[in-house]
């Protein structure tokens, strides 16, 4: 991804959180990184949570509370779990499909003045290499 390739990150977990229908949190690293799989990324991972089950309960807790604290109602409750369900199959998809391979994510940040970006490392891997990092 270009968070990855072009940024030089680290990811671990990536949340998305909205407020709509009384708010819902969501793991979308997959939406973002194509190494979700790598043993790399799981060691990160393992860091905050120790497996994937317990960070999707949490989020699952998480996503209880905001809903009981919003009363939701039935309906409500099913669209936002249909969503959910729907997210994780794109994402399961997403990781099966390696399109964001190669160098199209390779290029660094390029808002910011110069200094500003190598003091967050997102230079970018041509950078990188030609500063000899």
């Amino acid at each position: 991804s270009m968070y990855e390739s072009g940024w030089g990150k680290k990811l671990n977990y990536i949340t998305a959180l909205w407020n709509e229908g009384g708010g819902q949190v969501a793991d979308v690293t997959g939406r973002y990184s194509r190494k979700m799989l790598s043993d790399e990324m799981q060691a990160r991972r393992r860091e905050v949570t120790p497996s994937e089950e317990i960070g999707e309960m949490i989020i699952a807790q998480i996503n209880a509370s905001l809903r009981t604290r919003s009363k939701l109602g039935k309906t409500r409750q099913d669209e936002l779990d249909r969503r959910i369900s729907e997210e994780r199959k794109f994402l399961h998809l997403a990781q099966q499909s390696g399109t964001w391979e190669g160098s199209l994510y390779n290029e660094g940040r390029i808002s910011g003045s110069l200094a500003w970006r190598a003091a967050r490392q997102e230079l970018g891997d041509s950078m990188d290499a030609k500063s000899g990092d």
